[in-house]
């Protein structure tokens, strides 16, 4: 189902759907009743009420970065560090810084990432290796930071503790990153850009004030969530930070910012509207579907216990391997 969801480039709530109802069949083969089964995938469900909140909070925080100008910040200024032979690391680490600090890798790589492939694309680079620069730096943030939405559902579902997690996830990625920050630096002195077409940027330059309080936001994210509080917190005050500094900073109506929130940021018409737009509550239906029928996965598993035999064995090499 997967599969072939991913080939016909269709969402994989359908495939997860299917393998809902399969799971639910097996469940009828061994003696449960469906009321019995609709309950167990009911309470699965249930534990993806805290993620839920949180999507629902990054959904307002990305497209309120971007009204805000943090966005546009990090990507004005991170493509201004570029020096032909140091293109590709430096996507790699502007990606990377990104994505830690607003914790998802589909909003650095429609932001920065699209500007970055336009650059590769305008300056001779090859495309290809731009690409992997751009995912593997918006990947690191969707495992690294402590606003990613792909950890917390790890860890509400494990019930693993948010913080040590967090400490492990950044204790194993630094010799990982080291090597990846070699090679990218290899592949960059390799292939050097031969000119930066700087229209976006100065497009970007005269839309929004780029001033250093734009990264307020991102200051007020990663100190509560580093400091220890709930992802939630953090992520709803930096939203509502982002909302101001869109109305006071960049002087956009309250009305506007409010409706962004939900609907995704619009710049306008131009090559910003491309690299820009998006974000907002909106933005999150499918993956708010995904978590929720996913987790009823975790119900039925634990209802019927199918999946007993594999726990067992899979306990036994944690408790050989740490």
């Amino acid at each position: 189902g997967v599969t072939a969801c991913l080939a016909l480039e269709e969402t994989l709530i359908y495939a997860l759907l299917l393998g809902l109802i399969c799971f639910m069949a097996v469940g009828r083969k061994r003696g449960f009743t469906l009321p019995a089964l609709v309950k167990m995938a009911w309470d699965g469900g249930k534990t993806s009420f805290p993620v839920l909140r949180v999507l629902v909070f990054i959904g307002c925080l990305t497209a309120l970065w971007r009204a805000s100008g943090t966005i546009p910040f990090f990507v004005y200024y991170g493509i201004k560090m570029i020096t032909p032979r140091f293109f590709i690391l430096i996507a790699f680490l502007l990606t990377a810084a990104l994505s830690f600090g607003i914790g998802t890798s589909f909003g650095t790589a429609g932001t920065a990432g699209v500007v970055l492939m336009i650059l590769a694309r305008s300056g001779g680079v090859n495309e290809l290796i731009t690409a992997g620069a751009v995912m593997s730096g918006a990947y690191f943030g969707e495992r690294c930071s402590p606003a990613s939405s792909s950890s917390l559902f790890a860890v509400t579902l494990s019930g693993a503790d948010s913080g040590k997690n967090l400490k492990m996830m950044l204790k194993t990625s630094i010799l990982p990153t080291l090597v990846t920050i070699a090679v990218y630096g290899i592949l960059s002195w390799k292939n050097p850009i031969r000119s930066v077409e700087m229209t976006v940027l100065d497009e970007m330059g005269r839309k929004f004030s780029m001033s250093w309080m734009t990264l307020i936001p991102a200051a007020v994210l990663l100190s509560l969530a580093l400091s220890g509080g709930k992802v939630m917190y953090a992520v709803a005050v930096s939203a509502f930070t982002a909302g101001l500094a869109a109305a006071w900073l960049q002087g956009e109506a309250v009305k506007d910012v409010l409706i962004w929130a939900v609907m995704g940021y619009k710049p306008g018409a131009g090559e910003l509207s491309a690299v820009l737009s998006g974000g907002g509550i909106i933005s999150m239906k499918n993956v708010l579907l995904i978590v929720i029928i996913s987790s009823t996965y975790s119900g039925i598993f634990r209802g019927t216990g199918m999946l007993d035999n594999v726990h067992e064995k899979a306990a036994l090499l944690a408790k050989h391997t740490g």
